[in-house]
């Protein structure tokens, strides 16, 4: 074992090589970095002083952490995924050339497609969900039902089977600053509410019954 001190009344370590053991290297006579059978330790801060200087992992350094002038970057420099783990269980996932998964207990809940994002389980929102004039919120897994704004009216679409609206216990309102159309499908009205006049009712397209400041 050789031991490397300072030359001094009294003296410091400033490093030691153990046979068949650990390198040892000393701050102030206080050990900072010693080698061991699978690697290294360091106690206390590793630092790379300047941007963009990389921590580069693997035999073909093929991840690389490193801070640049205004970002901090985790790069993955092969085709291989990057996961964020907690123990064994995957938190987050990014696929090579696809998908971002988010995990809840090492299962996944939300993963980005090529057409957006696609979502396993319960949507629970705090605020409002919203979406632009002309884009779809579509239900169903033909996207059978479709509810859409094109900027001046609202449209809900439903593609098959019957369409039902239903209140266990109050009343339902349907409720517009123009009229209401109820078509059961293209083209053919069922029930037309124009606003401060008649209420309209169809069998087969063609006006049966309409109300009027009289009557019907």
């Amino acid at each position: 074992t050789i031991h490397i001190q300072t030359d001094a009344s009294t003296p410091e370590t400033m490093a030691k090589f153990i046979g068949d053991g650990a390198v040892e290297l000393y701050y102030n006579n206080s050990k900072k970095i010693e080698t061991t059978n699978t690697g290294a330790w360091c106690t206390g801060d590793f630092t790379l002083g300047a941007d963009d200087n990389k921590l580069r992992l693997g035999t073909h350094q093929d991840l690389d952490i490193y801070h640049g002038s205004d970002v901090n970057i985790i790069l993955n420099n092969n085709s291989r995924n990057l996961e964020v783990k907690h123990g064994s269980d995957v938190s987050i996932k990014s696929v090579n050339d696809g998908a971002v998964e988010l995990y809840h207990d090492n299962t996944k809940k939300l993963n980005t497609d090529s057409g957006g994002v696609e979502v396993t389980g319960a949507v629970m929102a705090t605020g409002n969900i919203s979406t632009l004039d002309n884009a779809y919120l579509k239900i169903g897994t033909g996207d059978d039902l479709k509810v859409h704004h094109n900027g001046t009216s609202t449209y809900f679409n439903n593609d098959t089977g019957d369409l039902y609206l239903k209140c266990n216990s109050n009343d339902i309102y349907l409720q517009s600053v123009n009229d209401i159309f109820i078509r059961p499908e293209a083209g053919e009205n069922g029930i037309k509410v124009i606003g401060n006049a008649a209420v309209e009712l169809y069998h087969d397209n063609t006006k049966k019954l309409e109300t009027a400041s009289y009557g019907v």
